[in-house]
């Protein structure tokens, strides 16, 4: 009984905490603290019991409880002690006075606290993505170019990230994204990301593909202004999937050379029959392992303007790719490298990048990186919010 007393005070002592300070301030009268507190009251209340259910549901998860009763000591027990809290306030501690909208404020916030913790336990590679993108957050500003002193920079940092204006070809190629998010057909997919020079087939909905592996309109537009402001000639892109983002690529300028890569036949098919509808006929598709098909086409370039790498999602895989393609970077090149916080991996990917003697600049925007080679430009990373 004593040892199982014990590991309760240890496993809990954070929830236990946060109760009790709970039950001192909702039972004591408020005069007595000082502070006039009925104006935010409710609001109070719902984060009180959002902050307790956090912390009791994290206690009963390293405890390693089961989901049954998680949800009757972080759901019902929290929602049933705050009804006793608010008739003990009317009863017993006047002239404190119970409202059942105190209630339902307590109520709202133990269901949110526990959904996102056990939604946070339930997926454990997303939680160095979760504290990655927290830290950004917490780190970054949206600084409209200021403290950026470079002329070159700061009108990227000033104008192209932030802007929002449509071009004209947005909405064709949006349409073409609506489309795709709404077939139900399977396709076999081919992953090559895997590692080990082996691949794996799954069968997916078409829309289901396009909810998760396109980029968003605002990111994939962004790459359409920086082709658009370097007046890039030759444009590569690892990692095709449908081709939207392609064709965000190959736009701005209708005599570029866009060459993209892509493991999967079946979503290059799809992706060759989007770019017809649009009226796309600048673009090179590569298909196969990018292992093997990258090396074999670098060698007849001389110099890539801009280069888009999102396939490989593995450290090695994404650091070598970088390798053969800053092989033809000029001073003026432009490299994006997405998803840096997908994984540890891919950060510390991200990190090795940010670390070669080639590169100067970096933009930090969260979920994908901007890299160049200038050597007149400053060796800084800028943390800046989209």
């Amino acid at each position: 009984m004593r040892r199982r007393l014990l590991h309760i005070l240890k496993a809990y002592w954070p929830s236990m905490v946060v109760g009790a300070g709970i039950v001192y301030l909702s039972l004591f009268h408020a005069t007595s603290l000082h502070v006039d507190i009925s104006h935010p009251d409710k609001l109070g209340h719902w984060l009180a019991y959002l902050v307790w259910t956090i912390c009791l549901t994290g206690d009963l998860h390293r405890d390693e409880v089961s989901f049954g009763w998680r949800a009757v000591w972080a759901v019902l027990f929290p929602i049933v002690f705050g009804g006793i809290i608010e008739l003990l306030q009317t009863y017993c501690f006047p002239p404190r006075t119970g409202e059942w909208l105190d209630w339902y404020a307590d109520a709202s916030g133990v269901v949110l606290g526990f959904v996102l913790v056990d939604v946070f336990y339930r997926c454990p590679p997303d939680k160095f993505r979760i504290g990655s993108y927290a830290q950004f957050y917490l780190q970054s500003r949206n600084t409209m170019g200021y403290g950026v002193h470079s002329p070159y920079l700061f009108y990227i940092a000033r104008t192209l990230i932030p802007e929002t204006t449509p071009y004209y070809s947005f909405g064709d190629i949006e349409h073409a994204r609506q489309q795709l998010l709404q077939r139900q057909d399977i396709v076999r997919v081919t992953d090559y990301g895997t590692g080990g020079g082996a691949c794996q087939q799954t069968e997916l909905p078409v829309g289901t593909i396009a909810r998760k592996a396109l980029k968003c309109p605002r990111e994939a537009q962004l790459l359409f202004r920086l082709v658009n402001h370097l007046n890039a000639q030759m444009v590569v892109e690892l990692g095709t999937s449908l081709g939207i983002t392609t064709a965000y690529l190959a736009k701005p300028h209708a005599e570029a050379q866009i060459v993209t890569f892509e493991g999967s036949g079946a979503l290059l098919g799809i992706a060759k029959q989007n770019w017809a509808k649009l009226g796309i006929h600048n673009i090179t598709a590569v298909e196969g392992n990018i292992d093997e098909t990258l090396p074999r086409e670098a060698v007849r370039w001389q110099t890539v303007d801009v280069a888009f790498l999102d396939a490989n999602h593995r450290k090695e895989a994404t650091l070598r790719y970088f390798d053969i393609l800053a092989a033809h970077a000029g001073e003026d090149s432009l490299f994006v490298v997405d998803d840096i916080r997908h994984s540890r991996e891919m950060w510390e990917a991200w990190q090795a990048i940010c670390e070669r003697e080639d590169v100067t600049a970096r933009f930090d925007l969260g979920s994908m990186g901007l890299v160049f080679f200038n050597r007149h430009l400053p060796k800084q990373t800028f943390k800046i919010r989209m």
